[in-house]
């Protein structure tokens, strides 16, 4: 088993206070706190995963979704594996089949990962899914497309897919981002293959160098900008 020695960063975003847990190989965890004693850790580059999770997710926040598609941040091998098989096998095939402005049932999940009839398991997975956002369990719905259940809260859950551009009627999902892709998961499944292997799954190659902020979808949130 290996044994990493982690920090712990706090910074605060749109959706709240986030505390990202982090080591020399790469990220933890990402979560949403409520704590009232919260307060953003002095931002120190000490650790390049650290540095590329923030920018990961200012991307995100900025719409840049073009990005956050072909990059992911350093994700510690160790998160997958200590989880079991099965969990790390969901969260990586979610990764790979739910780009933003798109969501999937369980039961499709369950299907993509080989496992069908595993719905509920797959709903346990996401559940205890440690990586918010990296992760993107809040694209997972009910198979009759209401929003279903989120960790963070379903107010967080429904901000983050009309951010993403996804419409709704009441909880219900009504249109999904459309685009030139007749299949949007196989194409995330290629540009994420090209950063994550079943022997190293958080490691990142870097292609947001030369790349500018899609003409899509603009933020709804003004982000103050970080020292980066």
């Amino acid at each position: 088993m290996n044994f990493c020695r982690t920090s712990e960063y706090n910074v605060k975003f749109p959706i709240g206070d986030l505390k990202i847990s982090y080591c020399e190989r790469g990220i933890h965890s990402i979560e949403n706190k409520t704590d009232i004693t919260f307060k953003q850790t002095p931002l120190e580059f000490s650790s390049s995963a650290l540095k590329e999770t923030i920018q990961w997710l200012k991307y995100y926040f900025d719409s840049n979704f073009e990005v956050t598609q072909k990059s992911v941040p350093p994700i510690c091998p160790s998160v997958f594996i200590s989880k079991g098989e099965f969990k790390g096998r969901v969260w990586k095939t979610l990764m790979r089949t739910a780009p933003p402005g798109h969501t999937v049932s369980y039961g499709e999940l369950a299907m993509a990962c080989g496992s069908a009839g595993a719905s509920r398991a797959v709903g346990t997975a996401m559940a205890t899914n440690p990586l918010l956002l990296v992760v993107p369990c809040h694209r997972v719905v009910r198979a009759n497309r209401s929003i279903g259940a989120f960790s963070g809260g379903n107010g967080i859950k429904k901000w983050l897919l009309t951010h993403e551009g996804v419409q709704f009627q009441g909880d219900m999902v009504q249109n999904e981002i459309k685009n030139s892709h007749s299949d949007p998961g196989a194409q995330q499944s290629r540009t994420l293959s090209s950063f994550m292997t079943a022997d190293d799954p958080g490691k990142l190659r870097n292609c947001s160098k030369g790349l500018s902020s899609p003409g899509g979808i603009k933020s709804r949130i003004g982000m103050a900008p970080f020292p980066l």
